[in-house]
């Protein structure tokens, strides 16, 4: 007996459903309640449901479509179709028959596959050929049925070659999933009633489904011979209404006396109608429509919809349904907790469990959601595993940077993730002094010279992995200033820090190895093995259950290695890892008892309080339908076949109908850098021209201000612009009192004891920096100094510290008559390589030679070392060594233009030394020289 329970609240329904099993138990208590579904989301909220109704709710099973359908093929034929036929199997398999496309039938694809990266391009197109194919089974069985006796329905080139490639496929031999569902169909028909008493279901309950493919209808028809099946639709009107117009109908039409978005929306639901109509004959058909006693424009705009009629008349707007345009991602959020806590704040009744909020992708606001929820309990659910599972992207991560460049960022972002961090014994001091490291011997990027020249570069040493490693290991082994073996040993390496280097040096070991060993083509049994041995060595320090779901994709990709055995780049398989990661969605936090956040995903239409979609743009919903240029479905498409677009509208349509008290739409509706308007999704532009041509509200858009502590949410001017964030609140305060005259960040006294012994460097630091003195002496505070990442690449001109300082040694060392070593600047990676550094160092050299020259001709003789001083200055002392002195006098220099300080400190120095003897002093730069006399 097949049943139709058809309502407009899924509320309804689920009283139809605890009716049915309430007054008809199942014969045996050990036989489970088969359910059919589409969602994960829709088997949580059922069984919470009915567990609420029952109390105790237990012995149950929730199947999704293919499984359910599979498992019946089973019992009836006593085997499974061919796997081979499963969609992972087909992208295999498809990837080893594109390999051999000499036919002249495959020229399309063959012109696809010439040019560079073939092998990524073959893997493309083998997934395409998968999607498609899967499709092709349980949408156009009698198409493969066709190229299977060599005949075409459609007689053009992409049927053609596609034709082809499915009789190499077949020939092997097996059933795909189609010709055996079919075959149980006529089996089901064939059989008098009550053949598989004991091999089928007493009772199956189709829940949440709104649309069916018609194999899959014909299969329920042909199984309601056998068993019991319930239909439970959720229909948005109560009448007939598979007979309305299409758009472009609608747009022709003078008169129309239907609802206007079951024309734009409803296309999946009409097109299911009328299936219904067409292929099942029903035994009973209840129905428990009902209005919505929702107040406002939100229940008139849902009783509209459920008569199928134009609105009654003109509606004011109010907060059942409200659109609302920000500046971007955040800011959506952030009026979205507004709007939450209103509703919360109006509605003593109503809790966080009855709130759900949806995106199209809900993993582009999970970082926004985190930072301004922190303070509301929340989950995120429908996260894929990269995201969800830091150990998979850590290992895709470490795949594809062992083929890079080894840019020095990317594998030190790597090497920090703390469960990489853990696996080679580093802790987060260990890891800060290798990045101090790293950024001091200036590694950029590239392994070795030897593997720059293997790319056809310059084979180069400096800069590179190899280079910093050998000074690291030359510098802790040897303490020495000057070059060994050709090696300039870095100078800060102590005991203490071999654990880090060695845990460094592992980690860059097992890179390059992985570099060198993945590069080569591999078969996927050799890929299975070699995986897994990084896995181990990368991912020793992860939890057993982070590691475990990579594990489970290793075995798959195990079990499709006995049907590809050809040699297989590393590009595919992380494109096959990452592809299979982006698809497996956790379904954790969904319906928690807390506040929801969860992806637009179809058939998850589930009642709620409070329904709030975010990220309604144009662009990103409904998502557009990207077939391939080959898509036979897409060419000659077939009443029931499935769209995105399609499912996406229908979805936005149900989630109306959903909605109990309030509906909220966010979109990213104005530009942050001159306010202009953005167009919302077509969807949301659809509703409201509806909203304005049929319900009186000309502009129902509350557009929010860029920030979130703009005065007009706390003025009260706007009543549909409010806030809670009190920290907003005050600082719109702020911004709106009277602007006062800037004034000194700090006024006042601190209690010390006053200094008897002043140190020479503390004064000269002081009158150095008055500000940062005071703070670190006195507040003991130390601001830290932001300075850009280096990047990742070689330097082609020394930076403007570095250039300072090297002129600074540079002086030094002409004045002391030593020689100062290029090589050794270009061995600590700070001045350009090869041609372009040698002809910078020559730019260079005539200036400091006349700046030396300069300071020559000063003839201040030699220079003497440095004096203590101890002096008394009113009541306290003076003490320290003072330097920079000559036989003729003192010098301070700078090879570059003069500062105010540069001018302070060769007074104070001028001031001390004449307190012990007269003596002038010189300041030079590259722009002036003074002389302070004698006093």
């Amino acid at each position: 007996m097949f049943v139709l329970h058809s309502s407009n609240k899924t509320e309804n329904l689920l009283e139809h459903l605890a009716t049915v099993i309430g007054a008809a138990p199942l014969a045996s208590p050990f036989a489970p309640e088969i359910f059919l579904i589409q969602s994960q989301g829709m088997e949580r909220w059922l069984s919470q449901q009915l567990a609420e109704r029952f109390q105790v709710w237990g012995h149950f099973r929730y199947l999704f479509p293919a499984k359910f359908f599979g498992e019946l093929a089973a019992r009836l034929h006593e085997q499974l179709p061919d796997a081979d036929f499963d969609r992972q199997r087909l992208l295999w398999r498809f990837e080893a028959l594109l390999r051999d496309l000499d036919d002249e039938v495959y020229q399309a694809p063959r012109q696809y596959l010439a040019g560079d990266n073939v092998d990524l391009k073959r893997y493309q197109l083998a997934l395409q050929l998968a999607r498609l194919f899967d499709q092709y089974q349980m949408l156009r069985p009698d198409l493969l049925s066709a190229w299977q006796s060599r005949q075409t329905l459609y007689d053009n080139d992409n049927e053609r070659w596609q034709a082809a490639l499915w009789r190499r496929l077949s020939a092997a031999g097996g059933k795909h999933r189609g010709q055996h569902w079919l075959e149980t169909i006529a089996k089901l028909n064939t059989a008098p009633p009550g053949t598989w008493q004991h091999d089928l279901p007493e009772r199956v309950s189709v829940f949440g489904v709104n649309s069916l493919p018609p194999l899959l209808l014909n299969y329920l028809q042909a199984l309601s011979r056998h068993c019991d099946v319930h239909l439970y639709l959720l229909n948005p009107v109560q009448g007939y209404w598979a007979d309305l117009p299409n758009k472009r109908l609608l747009a022709r039409l003078q008169e129309f006396d239907g609802h206007p978005l079951l024309v734009r929306l409803g296309q999946q639901g009409r097109e299911f109608q009328q299936m219904l109509l067409e292929q099942v004959e029903f035994a009973f058909e209840p129905s428990s429509f009902e209005s919505a006693d929702t107040a406002g424009l939100l229940g008139s705009l849902q009783n509209d919809i459920l008569a199928n009629a134009g609105a009654a008349g003109p509606q004011a707007a109010d907060a059942s349904l409200s659109i609302h345009a920000c500046h971007s991602r955040l800011r959506e959020v952030q009026v979205l907790k507004n709007l939450l806590l209103d509703a919360l704040e109006s509605d003593p009744n109503l809790a966080l469990r009855d709130i759900v909020v949806m995106a199209p992708d809900i993993q582009l606001y999970a970082p926004f959601i985190s930072a301004v929820f922190d303070d509301i309990q929340h989950a995120v659910a429908d996260r894929s595993l990269k995201i969800s599972n830091a150990a998979l992207d850590a290992f895709v991560r470490f795949l594809a940077l062992s083929q890079s460049r080894l840019g020095w960022q990317a594998v030190l972002d790597l090497l920090e993730q703390p469960l990489i961090a853990a696996g080679f014994d580093l802790d987060g001091n260990d890891l800060e002094l290798i990045r101090h490291w790293l950024l001091d011997t200036r590694v950029r990027w590239g392994r070795s010279a030897e593997a720059k020249r293997s790319q056809g570069l310059p084979a180069i040493a400096q800069n590179t992995w190899q280079a910093s490693l050998e000074r690291l290991f030359v510098g802790y082994a040897a303490a020495d200033t000057e070059f060994i073996d050709g090696i300039l040993p870095y100078p800060d390496i102590e005991g203490a820090s071999a654990a880090a280097l060695g845990g460094l040096a592992d980690f860059l070991k097992l890179l390059f190895r992985a570099g060198d060993e993945l590069t080569a083509a591999k078969s996927l049994a050799e890929w299975c093995k070699t995986l897994d041995y990084y896995a181990g060595r990368l991912l020793a320090g992860a939890d057993p259950a982070d590691r475990q779901p990579l594990q489970d994709l290793l075995a798959e990709l195990a079990e499709l290695a006995d049907i590809h055995d050809q040699p297989v780049a590393l590009s595919v398989v992380v494109a096959w890892l990452s592809g299979r990661l982006d698809e497996t969605k956790s379904g954790n936090g969904f319906l928690r008892g807390q506040l929801t956040f969860c992806s637009m995903l179809p058939m998850r239409s589930i009642p709620c309080q409070v329904i709030a979609l975010l990220g309604m743009n144009d662009g990103e919903f409904p998502k557009l339908d990207r077939q391939p240029t080959f898509d036979l479905l897409a060419e000659h498409p077939r009443l029931g076949d499935r769209s995105r677009r399609a499912d996406d509208r229908y979805q936005f349509l149900e989630i109306l109908l959903s909605a109990r008290r309030r509906l909220i739409l966010t979109y990213v509706g104005q530009s942050q850098r001159d306010n202009s308007e953005i167009p919302p999704s077509p969807i949301v532009s659809e509703l409201l021209d509806v909203l304005r041509d049929h319900y009186g509200l000309a502009d129902p858009v509350i557009r929010h201000p860029l920030h979130a502590f703009s005065p007009r949410y706390f003025n009260g001017a706007e009543p549909t612009l409010f806030s809670y964030a009190g920290h907003d609140c005050a600082t719109a305060a702020q911004l709106r009192g009277e602007r006062r005259p800037t004034e000194a960040w700090w006024r006042g006294e601190l209690e010390a004891e006053p200094l008897a012994i002043v140190e020479i460097a503390e004064l000269l630091n002081f009158f150095q920096h008055p500000q940062r003195y005071f703070l670190r002496r006195q507040l003991d505070v130390r601001l830290p100094v932001l300075i850009a990442d280096a990047e990742e690449r070689e330097p082609f001109a020394v930076n403007g510290l570095d250039d300072y300082q090297i002129a600074q040694d540079w002086v030094a060392a002409e004045l002391a008559g030593r020689p100062f070593s290029l090589a050794k600047l270009q061995a600590q990676g700070r001045w350009p390589a090869a041609g372009p550094g040698e002809l910078a160092w020559r730019r260079r050299e005539p200036g400091v030679a006349e700046f030396a020259e300069r300071i020559r001709a000063l003839a201040l003789g030699a220079a003497l070392p440095a004096i203590h001083l101890e002096l008394n200055v009113g009541d306290q002392r003076l003490i320290g060594k003072l330097g920079n002195l000559y036989e003729n006098g003192g010098l301070l220099y700078r090879y570059s233009k003069l500062k105010g300080r540069d001018l302070l400190a060769a007074w104070l120095h001028h001031l001390l030394i004449n307190r012990r003897q007269p003596q002038s002093t010189y300041l030079l730069a590259a722009d002036a020289e003074l002389h302070f006399s004698l006093t």
